[in-house]
């Protein structure tokens, strides 16, 4: 009986078959060559395929070499796979030491609401990693700043200064580790490094959209992916954390008496800067408003960067108090929640 064979030309494991029916499982490339047609024919119509009979007994050889073939390489890949002596210990020190050098890392790391102690896109501080404390998973989190930065020496040529550095591909990246020693990592891309932009990415990677809040406390809260505890309440102050999700950010007191809020990182500083933001005055005759203002009069940087960011300013530009008062207006029902009491100490008032 032929073999009925299919396809362009004749597979191994058709050339195998026709093996096995002439000689059984023992064959051998001497054996092949001592083939009569009139024992291959009757089995394969090696003339239709085009082959003579030497064509067809080296076609059936090169079947044979190809099968031993396969079989060395899934040999060989069998080996490599069994474990050899020692294999286990080593691929388990080698992760007990990935996850202790994580560890090291995210313990040596500042938290990561002290980020706004370095500028980014100005000074290299790609390098440096925070740390994400107080998360839900296993394994601590690190995170850290990124960004690309191209320079354009033509620009230097023209400029007689220094070249010209553009940055792109900002981004915000979060790193852990997971059993197996791998580190596992997400990224939240930037259009820009002005603004909240580090609570913003952690807001995202918890998945806060949305916190709510009394009116109350907004300006304690100042960013709706907060959430505002009450931790105490003494002398007419209220004392409250802000944390986004797990993290706890920093600290808040409210005066009850004027509606006075102030923002630190440390609660021991709450009492003595409010005091001092409660003291501080301002000159009417100050033209320009800017960032060492708001110091002279006692604001917490959490408050005044935030400001900036509601109001699509610059947190180190400057502005006269004509200049202020007009992007004020713009948002007056957010800046009128938020910031009224801090407005009026520098001469704007949005009323009550």
């Amino acid at each position: 009986m032929k073999i009925n064979l299919s396809g362009n030309g004749v597979t191994v494991a058709n050339h195998l078959k026709i093996l096995r029916t002439i000689c059984g499982y023992y064959w051998s490339e001497t054996t092949i060559l001592s083939l009569k047609a009139s024992k291959l024919s009757p089995v394969w119509d090696y003339r239709a395929e085009g082959l003579n009979l030497d064509q067809a007994k080296q076609s059936l050889i090169a079947a044979i070499k190809t099968r031993v073939s396969i079989h060395h390489r899934r040999d060989a890949l069998q080996r490599d796979s069994l474990p050899t002596p020692g294999r286990y210990l080593s691929l388990f020190n080698q992760k007990k030491k990935s996850i202790s050098d994580f560890i090291s890392l995210f313990d040596s790391a500042e938290h990561v609401n002290r980020y706004t102690r370095y500028s980014y896109g100005k000074y290299n501080c790609q390098c440096r990693t925070f740390q994400l404390p107080g998360t839900n998973t296993k394994y601590p989190v690190t995170v850290r700043v990124d960004w690309t930065e191209d320079t354009d020496w033509e620009y230097y040529a023209k400029s007689y200064g220094r070249p010209k550095n553009t940055y792109s591909n900002r981004q915000v990246i979060f790193k852990t580790i997971n059993k197996l020693g791998k580190v596992v990592e997400l990224s939240y891309p930037l259009t820009t490094f002005a603004g909240a932009f580090m609570e913003k990415a952690i807001a995202s990677y918890f998945g806060i959209t949305k916190i709510k809040c009394p009116n109350e406390l907004k300006s304690l809260q100042l960013a709706d992916y907060f959430t505002i505890t009450e931790t105490n309440a003494i002398n007419g102050y209220r004392l409250f954390k802000r944390s986004i999700g797990t993290v706890l950010w920093d600290y808040a007191i409210l005066d009850t008496k004027t509606g006075t809020t102030y923002h630190a990182s440390e609660s021991d500083q709450l009492v003595s800067g409010l005091r001092k933001k409660l003291e501080a005055k301002l000159s009417h005759e100050t033209a320009i408003i800017n960032r060492k203002t708001g110091y002279d009069l006692g604001f917490c940087d959490t408050g005044m960067k935030q400001f900036c960011s509601d109001n699509s300013i610059d947190l180190d530009g400057s502005y006269t108090r004509s200049e202020l008062r007009n992007i004020v207006i713009q948002h007056r029902a957010i800046n009128h929640q938020k910031y009224r009491w801090e407005l009026s100490r520098v001469g704007i008032h949005l009323g009550k």
